[in-house]
């Protein structure tokens, strides 16, 4: 008797739900056509609360967007004709350390807010398009694919741009450091990332009306806590796992030598380098309050949106890299 207690005691343990073996992450906002190909090649429409996996394929169709949030309070969120696929993603709260998100933007624009993985093991972390490799340094960031016609006047690369943190924008000729509110770009002929030119940042204005009309950023603010100029992970949407996240990230702080170097000697908390760059003016329009939406047309005609709900006024001349 005993040993078949033993034997229904351990069969319930293999059948219980493991936080390594979850699914990656599940739909938490969605408009318009959402599909996501399964790897078993089986393609189907998504809604709200549909869970998306390791080797899901997952499209937007035109004027569509959805917004993904995996299992380690990351986000993702996918803009009209986007085409992302999960190649890999790993993640266990009792060992956080160990987790790993492998991600291919294969056209369209994307907004990607690091969570557990990104803040633990930035190694773990990368986003792979046809020109470039993403990785991280804890951050906010947006990238747009631009494939062959895919958006008339603009030529055919990787377009990114970081909203807070810290990214490493790779080809195989070279590398380039983006802090915020600093973009890059690739082309499809190899060369070394650049800079972006001033008439190149025009490629964020139309991203950033569409998420202000979509409202895309209250879904933002409901999977992350805000912080400065930025999101931030925000361990109480964990649910009971944000407990093992907060005492793991407190007890691991990131190397203040490090920090210090990526801020120019000059420490700053949690990280994250906040001063904006020197080529450009900022007004903060994260709140989007009445009044402020209101003048908006009048304003995008003497600047440009940039992502995250930020507005501004591009320098007198092209930033040179």
């Amino acid at each position: 008797m005993r040993n078949l207690l033993r034997m229904l005691l351990l069969g319930l343990s293999l059948l219980a739900p493991s936080a390594a073996f979850a699914v990656a992450g599940k739909v938490a906002a969605v408009n318009g056509q959402i599909t996501v190909a399964h790897a078993s090649g089986v393609a189907q429409a998504v809604k709200v609360g549909d869970a998306v996996d390791k080797g899901d394929t997952v499209s937007a169709g035109p004027n569509s967007w959805a917004v993904l949030s995996m299992q380690d309070g990351a986000s993702l969120t996918l803009r009209p004709n986007a085409k992302l696929r999960i190649d890999d993603y790993v993640f266990d709260v009792d060992n956080p350390k160990n987790g790993r998100s492998w991600l291919t933007l294969t056209q369209g624009a994307l907004r990607s807010i690091t969570g557990a993985i990104g803040r633990m093991n930035k190694d773990s972390y990368k986003l792979v398009t046809p020109t470039a490799t993403i990785g991280i340094r804890g951050t906010d960031y947006d990238v747009d694919v631009v494939t062959d016609n895919s958006q008339p006047g603009l030529e055919p690369g990787t377009y990114h741009t970081v909203n807070a943190g810290g990214t490493t924008l790779k080809t195989q000729q070279g590398d380039i450091d983006v802090a915020p509110k600093q973009t890059a770009w690739t082309s499809t002929k190899p060369a070394k990332p650049r800079r972006m030119t001033r008439q190149q940042t025009s490629v964020w204005s139309d991203i950033g009306k569409f998420d202000l009309s979509q409202k895309i950023s209250s879904v933002w603010d409901g999977l992350h806590a805000r912080s400065g100029d930025g999101y931030t992970l925000d361990p109480d949407k964990l649910g009971n796992d944000g407990p093992k996240v907060r005492r793991y990230m407190k007890a691991h702080p990131e190397n203040p030598t490090r920090r210090r170097a990526r801020a120019g000697g000059k420490e700053v908390s949690g990280g994250l380098r906040q001063t904006p760059a020197p080529e450009m003016s900022a007004l903060d329009m994260a709140g989007r309050k009445a009044g402020q939406e209101a003048d908006m047309s009048q304003k995008l005609q003497h600047g440009q949106w940039a992502p995250g709900g930020r507005y501004f006024k591009p320098a007198n001349t092209d930033a040179k890299h």
